[in-house]
């Protein structure tokens, strides 16, 4: 299992900008979850939430607003 590390001040930057996926799904970053190290996205065509972890979000999700 490969440890990553979370830069916490990046997380805390992130909240509240609005990023996309690959298919232009917009999602505001609402919260992250530390325990399991997961963002809380509100999608905001569903009207859902979603988790994602740490490193699939920085991998799939642009940012597009701050």
């Amino acid at each position: 299992m490969t440890e990553t590390m979370i830069d916490y001040n990046k997380v805390k930057q992130q909240l509240g900008t609005v990023v996309v996926d690959n298919h232009s799904n917009e999602f505001v970053v609402y919260d992250f979850k530390i325990g399991c190290s997961a963002y809380q996205l509100w999608d905001k065509k569903e009207q859902q939430y979603y988790y994602t972890d740490y490193n699939a979000f920085n991998t799939f999700y642009k940012q597009i607003s701050g």
